[in-house]
Order: structure tokens, then C-alpha cells, then sequence
């Protein structure tokens, strides 16, 4: 029992005693209560860290939803990067743990847009070099803000480095090479292959050639193989 609360029952039967059969006591009903008890404590446990860990699951898709209905350029882009995310990490077999990180790291590698102003985000003509400087912080900005919740230490590294590029190029650090998080590198290349298409309006094949002539220039090259494999696998119709 929990809380007064009925959550199952233990059941033992045929006991033995030196190989011959033999009845239960009371000592053995006490024992076997205590462990029920642990039992009930261990599955009510259990059952808060799951709805701890769906209502956190929740919260992060309701600030990326929040992310992603002011931004009308990039709508259901999330989504996507984090779909063609996980189809990377499982081509570079990523243990269980890294395949958490990558999810909550890609789900929330653009939180930070919430600190950038309307009016640049919905800006559809080319942006002044001080609004382009104010777009370019989200990184920093999204780092900061994921920076106070602790369970998600692992992640705030790749959601501020995510533009960096292979060779050095990119933002906001100038990072290079192995430099970069991880997770930041499979990000940014599932991120640049969305932008290319649902941003610059290019065709897939065209998206494609434009990240492969790239290789080991602005983007890790054994992620761009994994990518490659994985959108193989993945089926069109069900791509969000």
C-alpha cells in the first residue's frame, strides 16, 4: 500500500524448509510486509519520475512551440531538426544517454529567439548588419536562459555553439573541429539542411550537394556521411 492506496499485492506460495514442505509464521509475515512496503515505495517512485520527466518533456515543447509561433519563417523547423537528429545519432550509434542529450539539445537549439524581437525574426527582406549582430546572439541568449535549470548542464554547451562551422568560421566562439560540442555538430548540419530547403527554397537534391561540397569545411564530415545514410531510411511521407 501507498498513501493508503492499494498498488498490488505479493504473492508467495510453497514454502520449503530444508527441501520438506513447511507453513508460514508470523516471522515471515512481518518480513514479507517490509517488503511489500519497499515494493510500493519503489513503484510509487517510479511512477512520480515518470510524470516528472513527461511534464518536463511538456515544458520543453511548450517553449519551443513558443519559439517556433513567433518565428513564422522557420515554422515546424524544430520538429524537423530534431527528427533528422535522431536519425543521426542512430547512425553514429550514440549510446541511450547521448540520444537524450541530442534530443533536448536539438528541441531547444533555438530557445534563445525568444530574447530576439519580432520584427527581426518576421523580417522576410535582408537584415541590417546590427539586426543581423542581434539574430546572431540567440546562441549566447539560449545558453544563458537553459543555463539555471541543472538537469540540463549537458546540453547548454551545444545550444551556444551550434553555428559554429568545422573550419573555424562560424559563431559565436570561433570553435573548430573537435572544438565543437557533439551535439552541436550533428545540429548544425541538420539545421542547415532544413534551412536550406524550407528558408532558401531549394530543391532536397540541391540541399544536399550544397552540404556535401562543405564536407570538413564548414560541417564534421563523419555526420554528414551519417546524415546522408540516414535520410535513406527515413520515408518521405511521414517527414514532417
Amino acid at each position: 500500500m501507498t498513501k493508503h492506496r492499494i498498488i498490488g499485492a505479493l504473492q508467495v506460495i510453497n514454502k520449503y524448509n530444508n527441501g520438506q514442505p513447511d507453513a508460514f509464521t508470523s516471522e515471515d509475515l512481518e518480513l514479507l510486509s517490509a517488503l511489500a512496503n519497499q515494493v510500493a515505495f519503489a513503484i510509487e517512485k517510479a511512477q512520480l519520475y515518470e510524470e516528472l520527466r513527461e511534464t518536463f518533456y511538456a515544458t520543453i515543447h511548450a517553449l519551443t512551440e513558443t519559439v517556433e509561433k513567433r518565428d513564422i519563417m522557420t515554422a515546424g523547423h524544430t520538429r524537423r531538426v530534431t527528427k533528422y537528429c535522431m536519425a543521426i545519432g542512430k547512425e553514429l550509434s550514440l549510446s541511450s544517454k547521448d540520444m537524450v542529450n541530442l534530443k533536448l539539445a536539438s528541441l531547444l537549439h533555438d530557445i534563445g529567439k525568444i530574447a530576439v524581437s519580432d520584427e527581426i525574426l518576421n523580417n522576410s527582406s535582408k537584415l541590417s548588419y546590427s539586426e543581423q549582430h542581434i539574430l546572431k546572439m540567440h546562441p549566447l541568449y539560449g545558453a544563458e536562459i537553459l543555463s539555471h535549470i541543472k538537469s540540463l548542464k549537458d546540453v547548454v554547451p551545444s545550444v551556444k555553439h551550434h553555428h559554429e562551422l568545422f573550419n573555424g568560421s562560424g559563431y559565436p566562439d570561433r570553435l573548430r573541429g573537435d572544438e565543437i560540442p557533439l551535439y552541436a555538430r550533428i545540429i548544425s548540419v541538420a539545421d542547415a539542411f532544413d534551412l536550406f530547403i524550407y528558408q532558401k527554397g531549394i530543391s532536397r537534391d540541391e540541399a544536399i550537394k550544397e552540404i556535401k561540397e562543405k564536407i570538413w569545411i564548414e560541417y564534421d564530415g563523419e555526420i554528414v556521411n551519417g546524415f546522408l545514410r540516414a535520410l535513406k531510411k527515413i520515408d518521405e511521407r511521414s517527414e514532417i
